[in-house]
């Protein structure tokens, strides 16, 4: 999987990010390979693993709640998603008592 994400070494690909648009297609391109694993229920755990010292980077407060709010609507979003997919079993049209 490594190699199918980075032409390169991964240290090599990372020191060339400077530019928001860099950063952006680096992340379409970690999330194409990721997000079509064999293994999804594992996803989670990368995420976690990737955040856990995020309060001690560089980052911005400002930048980490921008990361949260995204996160908050693909979560918004894959909810509904999942009601509507439950909620298109056919109801059944028996006669309702009176």
């Amino acid at each position: 999987m490594v190699d199918d994400l980075f032409d390169t070494n991964i240290e090599q690909e990372s020191a060339n990010l400077k530019t928001p648009k860099q950063y952006t297609e680096f992340g379409k391109k970690v999330s194409a390979i990721l997000y079509e694993g064999k293994a999804p229920f594992n996803i989670p755990s990368f995420f976690q693993e990737m955040f856990r010292n995020l309060a001690t980077s560089q980052i911005k407060a400002e930048d980490i709640k921008k990361i949260a709010d995204a996160a908050t609507v693909a979560h918004t979003q894959k909810f509904k998603d999942e009601k509507t997919s439950t909620n298109k079993k056919t109801k059944s049209k028996k006669p309702a008592i009176k």
